[in-house]
């Protein structure tokens, strides 16, 4: 039985916030196939792969424990869903070896990628 290019936007939208409002962790290990590439600033950390995704996102949610995620847009063809997000936060921990700072942070960004 094949979906429909709305139920993968759906499950696409609901897949982040299982793993960026929820913290359901375990999600991610569904969703990301070992040779997922992460092309942000956390390159600079971690080479680009993330081999170990969970510890990744929860050094996030330390370090910016208040996130507020939103899907400005998706395109869907078959099951590939593309959406560009935006994702607001305020800096409460530490985060890659600088001290919080207390300031609010803004990041826009695109994934990509079947279902």
């Amino acid at each position: 039985m094949s979906t429909s290019t709305e139920e993968n936007k759906a499950l696409a939208r609901s897949t982040y916030g299982a793993v960026w409002i929820q913290e359901n962790l375990a999600t991610v290990h569904a969703v990301l196939t070992p040779d997922f590439a992460d092309h942000d600033r956390m390159e600079e950390a971690t080479g680009g792969r993330w081999e170990d995704p969970q510890a990744l996102i929860a050094i996030w949610r330390a370090a910016f424990p208040d996130v507020a995620l939103s899907i400005a847009d998706q395109l869907a063809k078959g099951d590939r869903v593309l959406a560009r997000w935006r994702a607001t936060r305020t800096n409460r921990g530490p985060f890659l070896e600088r001290p919080p700072t207390g300031k609010r942070l803004t990041i826009r960004g695109n994934v990509a990628g079947p279902l």
